[in-house]
């Protein structure tokens, strides 16, 4: 059981999502999971985020239109593995500015 879970929101971010997962993914610290989150996003969003799942076992992508706002108390609590939950909520907009 990883240490830590990391949720990241996606909604039309593609441009970015490569730097802000390849981020996380980097730390020296390894004991984590990365819930990648896909809130229905019409760009390449979804497609790269499975990418990361098929090349890295700490990431998990979720499928789900408008499902951020409930995320955490309805729907990714059966997916987390963790003690430690980190909610990214601007997290991409934040690395990549």
């Amino acid at each position: 059981m990883p240490e830590i879970s990391i949720i990241v929101p996606i909604y039309n971010v593609a441009q970015y999502l490569h730097k802000c997962v390849d981020s996380i993914l980097a730390q020296t610290f390894t004991d984590f999971e990365v819930i990648l989150v896909d809130d229905g996003a019409t760009d390449n969003s979804g497609a790269i985020c499975d990418a990361y799942a098929e090349q890295d076992s700490r990431v998990k992508v979720i499928h789900k239109v408008n499902v951020w706002r409930c995320m955490l108390s309805c729907f990714c609590i059966k997916t987390i593995s963790s003690s430690i939950v980190c909610v990214g909520a601007s997290m991409i907009q934040d690395i990549c500015s």
